[in-house]
């Protein structure tokens, strides 16, 4: 195990709007937070696209059993459901044009198009075999 590095830096600046700053902090984080994986052994990368009328359509995770790390971002608004040892999910969607970072234990991934036109966006898993 090990032959995945995952590295992620993140950092937060949330509050009240003036003249495009922030001016009254309600949430920082600061400095920003480094967190590097060294444990996993598969990960996946892809764009997708969920065709029209479309419901629960498994993402491919490859040889991953365990996602560990989910990172996606839809250029729609995306309806998604999540699978575990507890179960699925409800749809959750995920809105466009923003990444969505977690880290979880999932068994799947699966998506639903209600719409006449595909949805695409890019997806990245990482976790064990």
């Amino acid at each position: 195990m090990g032959d995945v590095i995952y590295t992620q830096t993140l950092s937060i600046v949330s509050g009240r709007n003036y003249n495009n700053t922030v001016a009254e902090k309600d949430y920082e984080l600061y400095p920003a937070e480094n967190l590097q994986i060294v444990d996993f052994n598969e990960n996946v990368a892809q764009r997708f696209a969920i065709p029209a009328n479309t419901t629960d359509l498994p993402f491919c995770t490859g040889t991953v059993n365990e996602i560990n790390v989910l990172v996606i971002k839809p250029y729609s608004n995306l309806p998604i459901k999540f699978t575990n040892s507890e179960g699925v999910s409800q749809n959750i969607t995920l809105l466009a044009n923003r990444t969505s970072v977690l880290h979880c234990i999932l068994t799947g991934v699966s998506a639903t198009n209600t719409t006449a036109s595909p949805i695409k966006g890019t997806f990245y898993i990482a976790g064990v075999t």
